[in-house]
This record gives C-alpha cells, sequence and structure tokens, in this order.
C-alpha cells in the first residue's frame, strides 16, 4: 500500500477537486520532476481531525 503523506496546512491552500469547496489539506506527491501538492479533502484520506 501507498502511503500519501496529508498536510494540514491552517489555513485554505486551494479548492478539492471532488467537491469544489476550499480544503487547507493537502496531499504531497513526489515524482522524478519534484515534488508537489494537491488540495484535498480530508474526509476521503481518512485524516482525523
Amino acid at each position: 500500500m501507498l502511503l500519501i503523506p496529508v498536510v494540514d496546512f491552517g489555513r485554505p491552500i486551494g479548492i478539492d477537486a471532488n467537491s469544489g469547496l476550499p480544503t487547507q489539506y493537502g496531499t504531497i506527491h513526489y515524482g522524478q520532476n519534484g515534488a508537489h501538492i494537491v488540495p484535498t479533502n480530508p474526509a476521503l484520506t481518512g485524516v482525523k481531525r
């Protein structure tokens, strides 16, 4: 199972693509060209508030 880090940035960082709502959570994606942060809905990642 691949673990993708979820970070609480404490302020809105973007719009969750699934819900269309502002979110302060983001997942960190690592790749060959570096890392980037994708805004995400914490309910879909299993994050407990």
